[in-house]
């Protein structure tokens, strides 16, 4: 299961982020893992969770180290709340950054 992960990769270089990435994302590693299940390969949720980690882009760096640091595994629905949480951080600070317009006002005055 070597998966890129476009929609995740263009929500993060985009200035407007597609609104379900990581949802659509997820659902086509659940179709790749029901596909396996229906030939009778089944997949265990750690593979599952390594190699949605593998696909993820740069955005989510900083949650994939930490998830492969911890001591107990994390499930693959854990995985996705926190990939959820994450994009919408991504996206609460995109706009920010966005939002963010620095303004000066200069007043002279003569003194005569």
């Amino acid at each position: 299961m070597t998966n890129s992960n476009p929609a995740v990769t263009s929500s993060s270089s985009s200035s407007t982020p597609q609104t379900n990435a990581v949802a659509d994302y997820i659902q086509g590693i659940k179709t790749i893992i029901d596909n396996l299940e229906l030939i009778g390969h089944p997949v265990d949720d750690g593979s599952v969770v390594i190699h949605t980690l593998n696909g993820l882009s740069s955005a989510y760096m900083p949650l994939a180290s930490a998830i492969r640091a911890r001591d107990t595994p994390i499930s693959f629905e854990e995985l996705y709340d926190k990939l959820l949480d994450h994009e919408a951080y991504l996206r609460q600070d995109e706009s920010k950054k966005n939002g963010l317009t620095i303004t000066a006002q200069f007043n002279q005055r003569s003194f005569n």
